[in-house]
């Protein structure tokens, strides 16, 4: 009972700290539509991308290019889960600073993709001129388009496909889409710099400890290290992941071991780094921080 109460209480805390910034910085106000310079154009076939068309001029132009830095955020969105990806997207530009350029690039089905457009046309130039917003239909290979859209939860497997739907990215930062950042997205994407010339892929522990740990109590299948990996914070460098053939290799991992995985694409994730752990660069609990890592004295 207490555990519960003190995970209610965490939980409302960080839910009164994100409206206070929001309120804050007055970033997210809905707007006329007509006060919006933001335009929608197809970067080919099976894309929208959403910028800011707002003009500047060279001597601006050319100051925000040399101090800017892009990230790029990749998340799926299926199932009525718009919500949940504002909110991530909010914060991750809420705790960047300004000279911060945020590629957002979502899969998404359908609907979601009409909500996501529309929402944030809405959103404040200030907020727009630090952004673009690439949406992507939800693409899943060969013949078993089903069976991986379902595999865990809504779309969570087009994660491991990646690398070719991307094919014109070189590295990216994925996240979940019940997820928010409580500090800038630039501390995970560091990382990528601190990666070997093997590694291809920076995660978080899944657990902290063997009493709280899942995968050492039940899983049914190799994992990595002590404790396996949580999937839902993953820094991917897809160049290298193309190079090594990542997604044939998924593929073969999941029909050898479908009746025996529980968390989907997560636990394939983690089979694949059991065999390969020098592929993996893993960073601490905090880049990816969980409710179950909460614990009572």
């Amino acid at each position: 009972m207490a555990r519960k109460t003190r995970f209610v209480i965490r939980a409302a805390a960080l839910a009164s700290f994100l409206c206070v910034l929001s309120h804050i910085f007055a970033v997210f106000r809905p707007q006329q539509r007509q006060q919006v310079s933001f335009e929608a154009f197809s970067s080919s076939s099976s894309s929208l991308v959403l910028q800011n068309t707002k003009r500047f001029s060279n001597a601006e132009w050319h100051s925000r290019t040399d101090q800017t830095q892009e990230i790029r955020i990749v998340t799926t969105v299926c199932g009525g889960r718009t919500a949940e990806s504002l909110a991530m997207m909010k914060s991750a530009l809420i705790m960047s600073r300004p000279s911060t350029f945020i590629r957002f690039i979502v899969l998404a089905d359908n609907k979601s993709i009409v909500f996501l457009t529309e929402a944030i046309r809405l959103w404040p130039d200030n907020i727009l001129n630090r952004m673009s917003l690439d949406l992507r239909p939800i693409s899943f290979p060969g013949d078993g388009h089903d069976d991986w859209k379902a595999l865990f939860k809504l779309c969570s497997a087009e994660r491991l496909f990646l690398p070719s739907l991307l094919k014109e990215v070189d590295s990216v930062l994925y996240m979940d889409v019940d997820t928010v950042f409580l500090s800038s997205p630039l501390h995970v994407w560091q990382h990528l710099g601190k990666m070997s010339e093997t590694q291809m892929v920076a995660l978080a522990p899944d657990e902290q400890d063997y009493a709280d740990g899942w995968y050492p109590a039940s899983a049914n299948h190799p994992y990595h290290g002590k404790f396996g990996v949580n999937a839902g914070v993953m820094l991917m460098n897809l160049t290298k992941m193309r190079h090594f053939g990542w997604e044939k290799y998924v593929v073969r991992l999941f029909e050898q071991y479908k009746h025996r995985i529980m968390w989907g694409d997560q636990d394939l994730i983690n089979i694949f780094f059991h065999f390969h752990p020098e592929k993996l660069y893993v960073y601490p609990c905090n880049y990816n921080y969980l409710a179950h890592h909460w614990y009572i004295d």
